[in-house]
């Protein structure tokens, strides 16, 4: 029988921006199901987010289930009560995951290999036997690329790593993604997964609020892409004594007034998760001075100061029950793929 989502043609853009998210935001490797003979290992593709609308146009592209991530919830809450709840988007249907790899695999970056190996894993799995009646032989081969899934996670840069991906760069520039439109749609979906617009103050007489994008990432090489098309800074994140274990993160900041505007205009029609964000952000660059902050009136600092706010009330504002009501029911009509994502 014919694949049915494979009418919905949607744009490339559609792709390349779940792509762009799915590096950002995304979950692929494996788990252990007990409830056989023999434990079989699964794929599992996930992605966790407190936008809850992303992720309802996600599944309405690519099927699978959305659920409150209840786990992750009792931790955040017990430490940070204030934050967001945080919803997932989890598939598990072969035919889906094969269909979602596939789609996103020519636009990803940060996860193209471990999207690559887990189609290799797809096709150890017959149809019928994603957990069930399966040989020693296949699932040894399933522990293999599930192993191989770990390390790539796990695998830190070095040094030398850093100075080819900084000296290369320009010539591998996005090498994926050839059409400038996918590179905008793509760095969307990933700005909205990784993403942070803001404000920030300083200590000034007067005093003054500036605008400052940023994405936060331990890939350096996506960092170091989006800044060869866009422009702006790096940094190296300083690691908490409580996370020395982690891999070392790195930061990509934008605050330089007309590339910030030239960034923000180019993602702005494929974005969905920051899109309130990037519009109070454009009019915070339309309305202020071109000035540092020496010389900016009061009556501007007061402009700066309100969209600063405004854009706090958008990073803690909660979804109720009335408005994931709403989002659901209405979901047919907030997302057409020839639209795009575009709310």
């Amino acid at each position: 029988m014919e694949d049915k989502r494979n009418k919905l043609k949607c744009d490339e853009d559609v792709y390349a921006y779940i792509s762009g998210f799915f590096d950002a935001e995304g979950y692929i490797g494996t788990s252990l199901d007990k409830r056989h003979k023999l434990p079989a290992i699964l794929l599992r593709i996930s992605i966790a987010n407190t936008n809850y609308e992303i992720l309802v146009k996600i599944k309405k592209v690519f099927s699978g289930s959305i659920s409150e991530d209840v786990t992750h919830n009792s931790k955040r809450m017990t430490l940070h009560p204030n934050w967001k709840k945080s919803w997932q988007w989890r598939i598990s249907d072969r035919s889906d995951v094969r269909f979602f790899l596939e789609k996103i695999l020519p636009y990803s970056i940060v996860k193209r290999q471990q999207i690559k190996l887990g189609l290799d894993f797809l096709e150890l799995v017959k149809d019928s036997k994603m957990g069930k009646d399966i040989s020693l032989e296949e699932q040894n081969m399933r522990q293999l690329i599930s192993d191989r899934l770990k390390y790539i996670k796990d695998v830190k840069y070095s040094e030398e790593d850093l100075r080819l991906f900084d000296n290369k760069i320009h010539e591998k520039i996005i090498n994926t993604l050839k059409v400038q439109n996918i590179v905008h749609s793509y760095v969307a979906g990933f700005f909205d997964g990784e993403r942070c617009i803001g404000t920030i103050d300083h200590s000034r007489n007067p005093p003054t609020t500036s605008l400052v994008s940023s994405i936060t990432n331990t890939n350096i090489e996506i960092l170091l892409k989006i800044r060869s098309v866009y422009g702006g800074n790096m940094k190296s994140i300083k690691m908490s004594k409580t996370h020395l274990n982690y891999k070392k993160e790195w930061g990509w900041i934008m605050s330089e007034r007309s590339v910030h505007k030239l960034f923000l205009e180019k993602i702005y029609p494929y974005t969905t998760v920051k899109r309130q964000q990037i519009e109070y952000g454009l009019k915070f660059l339309e309305m202020t001075s071109n000035s540092s902050g020496k010389r900016i009136s009061q009556e501007e600092q007061k402009i700066r100061e309100f969209l600063s706010d405004k854009l706090k009330e958008l990073k803690s504002s909660e979804y109720t029950d009335e408005e994931i009501r709403i989002i659901n029911n209405n979901v047919n009509n907030i997302l057409r793929c020839k639209d795009r994502l575009n709310i």
